[in-house]
C-alpha cells in the first residue's frame, strides 16, 4: 500500500472593505459586474496555489474574514433546499476558487464561527463549473471531509442571505488537504473493536457493527481487491500475551449486491497483510460478500472493511463472532505436575510445519502452549495428547520447541505422532527439560474429524 502523508494547505485572503463595492439595488449590483467584469466567476475563478512550506509536507490557507458581496455566477448547487433556490435568485453571493491536486487528497472544510444571517454551501466542480463532484452545507463549526482524486477543481461557495436587507456576508473558513487524515475509521484512527469487554471471551460472541461506504470515505488497497484505491472503514484489535483468538467475520450488505472485501494488515505497518486474511467474493455468503475465519495469536491488527473498487458505495454489516481459545497456559513446571486440560482444535490460517508428522508436514489444526522450566530446574515427565472421545481416532501430534517456535531439537526426541505407548493415533511424549522457555505445539491432522482433545501432563 503506498505510503501517505498530511498535506495542510493555507492561504490567507485579505481585503480592505473600503475597497468592496456592496450593492443595495439591481441597478448597483450591474454596475458593480461591469467594474469587476467577471473576476471570481466560473469563467475566471481566483486561484488558491498549494505550496510545500516545509520538509513534512505541510502547509495550509484560510480564507479569513472573507467578505461576499456580490453574485459572479448563477451555479445552482444540489445542496440548496427548494426555499434556497428561490431565494438565491434574490438574494444569494458566491466566489469561485480553483485549485489543482497533485494526488488524491481529503478536504477538509470548516467554519472558525458560525454565520446566523445566511446560509453557506460549498460545493467542488470541475473547471467549468458543469460537473458537480460534492457539494457540503456550512451552517456551523463542524468539519466536513471530500475525498478527491489528482485533478483541477473549482471551489464555489454560494451564500444564501436569511434577509433581503442584508447586502453582504463575512466568514472565516479553514480548508485543509491531507493526503493521509485524521478522522474515525482511518488508518491513523481506527474504530477499537477491543473495548468491548466481551470481545475476548470463553463463549461465542457475536455482534454485528452497521456503517457505510461512500465518496469520502477512507480509501485503501488490499491484495486481493482491484487495483483501485478503495473506499473503507479500519477497525483495531489487539490479541494479549499467550492468547489466541478464534475470528469469523463477515462483510455484506442485505442484498448481498454490495462487492465487498474483507482483509487483516500489520497494526503499525499496513503495508504488510497478515498471510492468507484476506477475502473477496466468499461462496461461503454468496453473492458478492466476503469472509474471514481463523485463528489469530497475541498481537495488534487492523481489520479492513472494503469495496472491490474506487465507486462501490452503501450501507454494510460487520458480523463480527470471536472465542478466546488460548486458555491452557502458559504451563510452569517447577514441581511436581499431574494435570489434565481438555480443549479443541480450530483451524489456524498460519499453517505449522512438523517435524515429525508422517506424509501431512504443514499443520493448521494446532495451538501453541507456553512452557516454562525455572532456573536452576530439570524436568523429567511425559505428555500426551488424545482424542476427548478416548478412542484414540483423533490423529494428534505433539512437538516441543524453544520459545520462539523458529527450532526444533535434532535429537528428534521432542516431537511425536502415533506413539505406539497411547496407541491408536494419538501422541506421546517423554521427556527431560532442562530451565528455559518453551513453545509446546499440539495439533490434529486429520481436519475432517471433529477436533476435541484432551492434553495430560505427568511430571
Amino acid at each position: 500500500m503506498k505510503k501517505l502523508y498530511i498535506l495542510l494547505v493555507s492561504l490567507i485572503f485579505s481585503f480592505n472593505p473600503s475597497k468592496q463595492d456592496d450593492y443595495i439595488d439591481d441597478s448597483t449590483y450591474k454596475s458593480v459586474e461591469n467594474i469587476h467584469s467577471n473576476y471570481g466567476s466560473c469563467e475566471k475563478p481566483e486561484q488558491i496555489k498549494l505550496e510545500h512550506i516545509n520538509s513534512s509536507n505541510t502547509s495550509s490557507f484560510t480564507l479569513n474574514d472573507y467578505k461576499l458581496t456580490r453574485k459572479v455566477s448563477d451555479f445552482k448547487s444540489t445542496c440548496f433546499k427548494n426555499a434556497d433556490l428561490k431565494r438565491f435568485f434574490s438574494f444569494g453571493l458566491n466566489r469561485v476558487f480553483s485549485f489543482d491536486l497533485n494526488d488524491q487528497a481529503y478536504i477538509e472544510l470548516k467554519l472558525k464561527k458560525k454565520i446566523v444571517e445566511a446560509d453557506l454551501y460549498a460545493t467542488i466542480t470541475d473547471t467549468s463549473c458543469q460537473i458537480e463532484y460534492q457539494c457540503v452545507p456550512l451552517f456551523n463549526e463542524e468539519s466536513n471531509i471530500i475525498y478527491l482524486g489528482s485533478g483541477n477543481y473549482n471551489l464555489i461557495i454560494n451564500a444564501v442571505l436569511k434577509k433581503s436587507d442584508d447586502i453582504s456576508i463575512n466568514f472565516d473558513l479553514s480548508i485543509k488537504a491531507y493526503l493521509d487524515p485524521v478522522f474515525n475509521g482511518s488508518f491513523n484512527s481506527p474504530i477499537i473493536l477491543d473495548r468491548d469487554e466481551n470481545f475476548f471471551s470463553n463463549q461465542n460472541i457475536e455482534k454485528i457493527l452497521v456503517n457505510i461506504l461512500n465518496k469520502n470515505s477512507y480509501r485503501t488497497k488490499l491484495d486481493c481487491s482491484s487495483e483501485s484505491l478503495s473506499p473503507s472503514v479500519v477497525y483495531s484489535f489487539e490479541i494479549p500475551k499467550e492468547m489466541e483468538l478464534l475470528l469469523d467475520i463477515k462483510l455484506y450488505s442485505k442484498s448481498n449486491k454490495l462487492d465487498t472485501v474483507l482483509g487483516i494488515v500489520d497494526y503499525y505497518n499496513s503495508s504488510i497483510s497478515v498471510e492468507n486474511w484476506c477475502n473477496d467474493d466468499s461462496d461461503k455468503i454468496g453473492g458478492l460478500s466476503s469472509y474471514l475465519s481463523g485463528i489469530l495469536t497475541h498481537g495488534k491488527y487492523k481489520l479492513i472493511a472494503s469495496g472491490y473498487d474506487n465507486e462501490t458505495y452503501g450501507h454494510f454489516m460487520l458480523e463480527l463472532k470471536s472465542y478466546k481459545i488460548g486458555s491452557i497456559g502458559p504451563i510452569v513446571l517447577d514441581d511436581s505436575m499431574k494435570k489434565i486440560f481438555n480443549g479443541s482444535f480450530t483451524h489456524n490460517k498460519n499453517k505449522f510445519i512438523c517435524n515429525c508428522c508422517n506424509g501431512k508436514e504443514s499443520i493448521h489444526d494446532y495451538i501453541e502452549i507456553p512452557l516454562t522450566v525455572p532456573q536452576g530446574k530439570t524436568m523429567i515427565g511425559f505428555i500426551k495428547v488424545y482424542g476427548a472421545n478416548k478412542k484414540n481416532k483423533l490423529d494428534t501430534f505433539i512437538e516441543i520447541r524453544d520459545e520462539y517456535l523458529e527450532s526444533y531439537f535434532e535429537s528428534g526426541n521432542l516431537c511425536n505422532d502415533d506413539s505406539s505407548i497411547v496407541g491408536g493415533l494419538s501422541s506421546f511424549l517423554n521427556v527431560l527439560l532442562r530451565s528455559g522457555d518453551y513453545k509446546l505445539v499440539i495439533g490434529s491432522l486429520d481436519s475432517k474429524r471433529s477436533a476435541n482433545f484432551t492434553l495430560e501432563f505427568n511430571f
